[in-house]
């Protein structure tokens, strides 16, 4: 009969693996089997620098002899899935946050969005996936200021599912 693991026992098993193993064993199990979880997929994906999603997607590759990015599209359908696609790419922009940038970038949001009838989620995935986080803080803080309204709001009113 085999025995589950103790808790001290994972927690051995777990520091004795990187960050991107650790995370690339959390993505697998999220893909694995019936369902997926799609929550799970997101804290991984979503958090990612260029270099730090290079390394789980090596990790992936390492560990399951898989690719990473076809592995969890075929998973995930729609928007959601060319969102964690573009994320898989690692192609955030390493450029210092620029001011100008960002003000036209809140703008295009607000245009796909809030403006409209409909939704442009083409246009927020572009801005999101391919800007480095610094930059996206202050495209936030540029459609704050262009619309009395915080982008969380106006995310959760123009999307829905996991795309949201």
């Amino acid at each position: 009969m085999h025995k589950p693991f103790s808790h001290l026992e994972l927690v051995f098993k777990a520091l004795m693996k990187s960050p991107a193993e650790l995370e690339a064993h959390d993505l697998k199990k999220a893909i694995d089997g019936a369902g997926t979880d799609e929550e799970a997929v997101i804290d991984v994906m979503c958090t990612k620098t260029n270099s730090e999603m290079q390394e789980l997607k090596q990790a992936f590759k390492t560990m399951y002899h898989k690719d990473l990015e076809r592995d969890v599209s075929s998973d995930v359908s729609g928007y959601f899935k060319r969102l964690i696609v573009s994320l898989a790419a690692a192609h955030r922009s390493d450029n210092p946050p620029d001011m100008s940038k960002a003000a036209q970038q809140a703008n295009e949001l607000y245009g796909a969005g809030a403006k409209q009838l409909g939704t442009d989620e083409v246009t927020f995935n572009r801005i999101f996936a391919s800007e480095s986080f610094p930059h996206l803080k202050l495209v936030f803080d540029e459609y704050y200021k262009r619309t009395g309204s915080d982008i969380e709001k106006a995310v959760k009113a123009e999307m829905s599912g996991y795309v949201e």
